[in-house]
């Protein structure tokens, strides 16, 4: 909470209706934020870094058919670290996956798949549909067993991905700071 808000807050008398009062005492202390001079700096720098934010959101956002004049915009070379799930948070995809006798298998939309060695445009897409996206933090410190299969190093969209392996029962992976982490099929990533 701002230092504003807070002392706005403590200047108040009486029960405030929720939610019917809180738009317009939202209103009232942040319209007298913006007098000259009042903004302190929190409030400044918050609002620097929502500015920030919402400038490199516009970068990593694909405009809508009605403004796309010209195809140009949308072969950008865009940063693949700048596409990120939230801004201000870092986040990675993991994939979980199980272990078959010739390699490894994952959940798809239409069943079990194959984790691809080589893998074709389909295969891209359907291992992105795949994903799940996690705080980075889960995976601190994770070892090689986590790291996609090398041909995947090429491409820009799997090159990133962690695997999540997963033994023959439900038992998902320990990651090192002891929690496992594992795909639920009615909860979807647990984390314990």
């Amino acid at each position: 909470m701002s230092t504003e808000a807070a002392q706005w807050l403590r200047g108040l008398d009486g029960p405030i209706a929720v939610p019917g009062s809180v738009p317009g005492l939202i209103a009232d202390v942040y319209d007298a934020a913006w007098e000259p001079g009042r903004m302190d700096g929190d409030d400044a720098q918050r609002l620097a870094g929502e500015q920030v934010q919402a400038a490199a959101a516009d970068l990593a956002t694909i405009p809508p058919p009605s403004r796309v004049n010209d195809r140009h915009p949308l072969t950008s070379a865009l940063d693949p670290d700048l596409a990120v799930a939230r801004l201000g948070g870092e986040s990675k995809r993991i994939l979980p996956v199980w272990p078959t006798g010739d390699g490894w298998t994952f959940v798809t939309a239409d069943g079990p798949a194959r984790l691809p060695g080589r893998p074709g445009k389909e295969d891209v897409r359907t291992v992105i549909l795949s994903t799940v996206q996690v705080r980075s933090a889960w995976l601190t410190g994770a070892g090689p067993e986590t790291l996609p299969p090398g041909p995947w190093q090429d491409i820009p969209a799997l090159r990133d991905i962690a695997l999540i392996p997963h033994g023959q029962g439900t038992g998902g992976w320990r990651a090192p700071d002891g929690r496992t982490i594992r795909l639920d099929l009615l909860d979807g990533i647990v984390r314990e």
